[in-house]
């Protein structure tokens, strides 16, 4: 009996080849779609979480100031939380293996000493911030205690906004960039991250990174902790 099945639907199909052709061509394309798109979420999903996993996963813990949602007139007369002199303290808690403290100054106007002028992401960063997000430097170097204690204008600059403010190769080290109305001289230039999907308030290789306690030093509400 199954032979006969068989038969009749060879037979069928050698009667409709044009229909037969264009059926098998859809299982087939549709086949490859799911298995592909499946294959790419996989491998998003992997990327993803080496990235988070690389930063810490489950055990990196973020604290962010929160705008009152009352009452704002009287926030002077309580206590503003944690302030710039706290990572002393919260350094000897147990089981910390790290920390850092920065203020993420995000989409900000910036110019380069050829006079271009672009938005860029500014972040106002401790000495331990670009180790603590695991940036490396491509030339040059990364801050430094002694930029923080002497409130050193300089900064350290992504790879991509390097490109669009410099052009693209040109040596960066030593150039200076205009930062609310400051002049910071480049000392070092990051190497270009593979890293998507997260996000702590920046574009990663679209960064410039200042001295917090520079930048503390102007009167920019955002920096105000």
């Amino acid at each position: 009996m199954w032979l006969e099945y068989l038969r009749i639907a060879l037979s069928v199909l050698r009667g409709h080849k044009f229909r037969s052709l264009l059926t098998v061509m859809s299982i087939t394309i549709g086949a490859f779609s799911i298995v592909l798109m499946t294959s790419l979420a996989d491998g998003g999903l992997r990327t993803l979480a080496a990235g988070i996993e690389e930063l810490g996963g489950s055990r990196l813990i973020s604290v962010w100031k929160k705008p009152p949602e009352a009452m704002e007139a009287r926030t002077l007369s309580y206590s503003r939380g944690i302030t710039r002199q706290d990572p002393a303290a919260l350094a000897s808690l147990p089981h910390l293996r790290d920390l850092t403290m920065f203020v993420s100054l995000k989409n900000k106007g910036v110019q380069s000493d050829k006079g271009l002028r672009l938005n860029a992401d500014v972040v106002a960063g401790d000495a331990r911030f670009l180790e603590f997000f695991h940036y490396k430097v491509d030339k040059g170097r990364m801050l430094d205690p002694h930029d923080q204690q002497d409130r050193a204008r300089v900064c350290v600059i992504g790879d991509v906004i390097a490109d669009k403010l410099f052009g693209k190769g040109e040596e960066v080290l030593g150039r200076s960039v205009l930062l609310f109305g400051m002049h910071c001289r480049i000392v070092g230039r990051l190497t270009k991250l593979d890293r998507w999907g997260i996000g702590f308030g920046w574009e990663w290789d679209e960064i410039i990174v200042a001295p917090l306690e520079t930048l503390s030093d102007h009167d920019f509400k955002e920096i105000d902790i």
